[in-house]
């Protein structure tokens, strides 16, 4: 397994030996949706096995997981920063047509976020993280226009609820023969949901978006100084014609 750590390509060897829950008869912590899959086991051994335990890879954001996978830099968004809701559409439409790999989180520990109790009972898992599948704008059998979102639970097929039971829910009367074809509508028991932007504004608090290219060119400085003092780094850079319209981001960690 290949990680980027430190801005360097890492090679993490590891066995087939997985924890296992006898008691419950299931993997003990991540599980495959399928049951002829053992991937989603191995990474999450090299994952522990890079910070050392099981217990110490147990929490954290998608931001701290995407760069390590992909090399490529990510950026954390917090959904109360944008009053203007379209500003924040207008990205995460750019995002999606990018083919940007983005993860969402809910947790009503943040401020001025919706309680615990409210969060439940619309299905929404507490301190989780979500797959930000896509974004898209309907049209309604009114003439009148959704901003919609794709959100997938990664826990898989999972009980319904844990899935968002609000406006444009599975079950919602709001779906019609027209909306349902203009998404590829699916009612199944998948953990993918879809849900407006004004309750996604409400009910999450992040969203990641993770800015991947195959032909991303990842340079990297690692500084090491002593306590209560700093380490300075000056960039030179002399772009040819070619590459004067090439996007350059700065990334520290």
């Amino acid at each position: 397994m290949q990680f980027y750590i430190n801005g360097e390509k890492k090679v993490v060897v590891v066995d087939d030996y997985f924890p296992y829950n006898e008691a419950k008869g299931k993997w003990a912590f991540s599980r495959p949706s399928e049951s002829n899959e053992i991937w989603v086991l191995i990474l999450e051994k090299a994952w522990a096995k890079v910070f050392g335990s099981y217990s110490r890879i147990e929490a954290g954001d998608c931001g701290e997981v995407m760069n390590p996978l992909t090399g490529c830099p990510t950026q954390n968004i917090t959904l109360a920063e944008y009053k203007n809701k379209s500003n924040l559409w207008h990205l995460l439409s750019w995002a999606d047509r990018l083919q940007f790999p983005m993860c969402c989180a809910a947790s009503s520990s943040k401020e001025d976020f919706v309680g615990q109790q409210e969060i439940e009972e619309k299905g929404i898992v507490d301190n989780h993280a979500y797959t930000l599948i896509g974004v898209q704008e309907i049209k309604m059998d009114n003439g009148k226009t959704e901003n919609l979102l794709c959100v997938r639970n990664p826990w898989g097929k999972t009980k319904k609820m844990t899935e968002w039971k609000g406006d444009w829910s599975d079950v919602s009367p709001l779906w019609t023969a027209k909306t349902k074809q203009q998404v590829g509508f699916k009612e199944a028991n998948d953990g993918i949901f879809w849900i407006s932007l004004k309750d996604f504004d409400l009910f999450f608090y992040l969203v990641t978006i993770c800015y991947y290219r195959e032909d991303y060119d990842d340079s990297t400085l690692c500084d090491q100084h002593e306590l209560d003092s700093f380490g300075m780094y000056k960039f030179t850079y002399s772009p040819s014609e070619a590459s004067k319209n090439t996007p350059i981001t700065f990334t520290l960690n």
